[in-house]
């Protein structure tokens, strides 16, 4: 089925790639248990998420939805394009699941305290134009809890779940993201911060997934509060990039479509370098929170060894932004 291009609508219901995909996601052999489902639960747990209406764009079998659910979202909204996806999503009475293609999927202005995308906005071609739909359908309020009450903001130290396996929080009570693993920084050689992933022991006699955090662009600890949050990750733009010999990245500043072969040739990607989507989260109003490249440790690369290569480059960027306009 090679000579044909397959765009991100289409995609997730073509055969052919549908069974690769599930494949990968069956024996653990992505990237999305071990780095992005730990990374991005981790600043979630930062947020009030009790009570939002919440988007999730681009679902998929609605794995973050229904975490977002049991974790208390009074309503979740989750789109995808493929059928074949919402026909096996995972059921939740808070979940609402909608068929829809992101690049013309709107809602009323004000409709949503939280909008997250787990590893589906570098399908769509205009980021810059779903940006502005999403900034109108942000509540800018703010919704506040008592000190320690369930979405209240959290301490400077958290702690995220784990064990052998990094967990999915969908595993944890439905009133709660559960306890957890600290949260920390380090700073780097050139004066800044970085993120780590470790694990280390707990003391029920698994293992605890660490989870550090890059930099916030206020300066601060700060992430989006209730009302406007904004949390998405994406492929990392040195991989939608076209990567050259020994990972070397290649044509960077050449944003656009790119065509891979992932399972099946033609796949369709749209590359934006990090500073084209930090400009058009600050042109719509947003304020950058977090920016943060997840990596695996040397650790989680020993024991997982398809994850070795992406202590070479980074695979995902995970951003968390705030509508202050």
């Amino acid at each position: 089925m090679s000579g044909r291009s397959r765009d991100g609508a289409g995609l997730y219901d073509d055969p052919d790639f549908l069974d690769g995909y599930r494949h990968l996601r069956r024996t653990g052999q992505g990237i999305n248990d071990e780095l992005e489902i730990p990374a991005m639960d981790a600043v979630l747990r930062t947020l009030p998420v009790a009570g939002a209406r919440v988007v999730d764009l681009g679902c998929g079998e609605g794995g973050l939805a229904v975490r977002l659910a049991k974790a208390g979202a009074a309503d979740v909204l989750a789109v995808d394009a493929s059928q074949q996806m919402l026909a096996a999503a995972v059921q939740h009475p808070r979940v609402r699941y909608q068929r829809a293609d992101l690049t013309t999927f709107d809602l009323p202005p004000g409709s949503a305290d939280l909008v997250v995308s787990s590893m589906a906005l570098h399908y769509v071609e205009n980021l810059d134009t779903l940006l502005a739909r999403t900034a109108h359908w942000l509540s800018r309020s703010e919704r506040k809890h008592p000190p320690g009450e369930a979405g209240s903001p959290p301490a400077a130290r958290v702690v995220v779940p784990g064990g052998a396996e990094a967990r999915p929080i969908e595993r944890e009570p439905a009133s709660s993201w559960g306890e957890a693993p600290r949260v920390g920084r380090e700073p780097s050689s050139s004066g800044g911060e970085v993120t780590r992933v470790e694990r280390e022991p707990s003391s029920s006699g698994g293992e605890v997934t660490r989870v550090g955090r890059g930099a916030s662009s206020g300066g601060g600890e700060g992430l989006p509060r209730a009302g406007g949050a904004l949390v998405f990750s994406v492929e990392h733009p040195v991989m939608t990039a076209a990567v050259a010999v020994d990972c070397g990245v290649d044509d960077y500043a050449d944003e656009g479509r790119r065509e891979r072969t992932w399972f099946v040739e033609g796949v369709v990607k749209y590359h934006r370098t990090i500073g084209s989507i930090v400009g058009s989260l600050r042109r719509h109003g947003f304020q950058l929170e977090l920016i943060d490249e997840p990596l695996p440790t040397r650790e989680q690369a020993a024991a997982h060894p398809h994850l070795a290569i992406h202590r070479r480059r980074p695979p995902i960027l995970l951003v968390a932004a705030r509508r202050t306009s």
